[in-house]
């Protein structure tokens, strides 16, 4: 009988043991996740109660953005400005087409040149052939600087041989330069020059308001013509050769 209440005695000391270290696991586990439990619903309570950004307003200012970048590329320069770019613009054009085919016509004339270079010793060998010195020649033509290879100078037949064939390029050179320039069309240039000298200053005093402040700086453009193309791109004066 004693060892059987012994046994109960144990028996229940284990269960005791087991219930109270069930229960302190509970209160530590309750100690320990609890905050942590409770920290983390207020976070997500925080990030659910938090307001989404408002996708209506996002789209109305890239539809304003969007208008006000539509209403900028509406305007442009005030007429004034553009009348006189645009003029501008085709007198630029016709000067740069005039000047590149003036090159291109000028290769035999500069292929003559270096031609006469290569045959004499410098430049003051002119006296062989000429009546006055040639060095103009390559300015006016716009020719790369002479390289003057011969080391003798040459008999006064080849001289002269070279100066013949360097001033015939130059003579057929300004015959098909004045030709190219008597055929070149100017209507539409010179009718843009027109508008602009009639209507730039009336324009330009509908912006600003005063006719004084509109005819600041304002000069006429004067009509293109052969003539006056010739002034710019001037044909070329050929060397008076010696006469035997």
């Amino acid at each position: 009988f004693k060892t059987s209440v012994g046994s109960m005695d144990q028996a229940s000391e284990g269960v005791w043991a087991r219930t109270d270290e069930m229960a302190l696991s509970a209160k530590f586990g309750e100690a320990i996740d609890g905050p942590q439990s409770t920290t983390n619903g207020a976070i997500k309570i925080a990030i659910m109660s938090e307001p989404a950004p408002d996708n209506s307003e996002m789209t109305s200012v890239r539809s304003t953005e969007g208008e006000v970048k539509e209403l900028m590329g509406l305007f442009d320069a005030p007429a004034f400005a553009r009348r006189g770019r645009d003029m501008e613009w085709s007198l630029n054009r016709t000067l740069t087409t005039c000047k590149n085919q003036r090159l291109e016509m000028l290769d035999m004339v500069h292929c003559r040149l270096r031609m006469w270079a290569n045959g004499v010793t410098g430049p003051d060998d002119w006296q062989l052939a000429f009546t006055q010195p040639i060095e103009f020649l390559w300015t006016v033509s716009e020719a790369p600087d002479p390289i003057w290879k011969a080391k003798v100078q040459p008999s006064r037949k080849v001289a002269i041989s070279l100066a013949k064939s360097l001033t015939q390029s130059v003579d057929r050179f300004n015959q098909r330069w004045s030709k190219w320039l008597s055929q070149l069309q100017l209507d539409t240039l010179n009718k843009q020059i027109d508008h602009y000298n009639k209507y730039y200053l009336l324009e330009k005093e509908c912006i600003v308001g005063s006719s004084r402040l509109a005819a600041r700086l304002y000069k006429p453009t004067p009509r293109v013509d052969e003539e006056w193309l010739l002034t710019q791109f001037p044909v070329l004066v050929v060397p008076e050769m010696i006469v035997f």
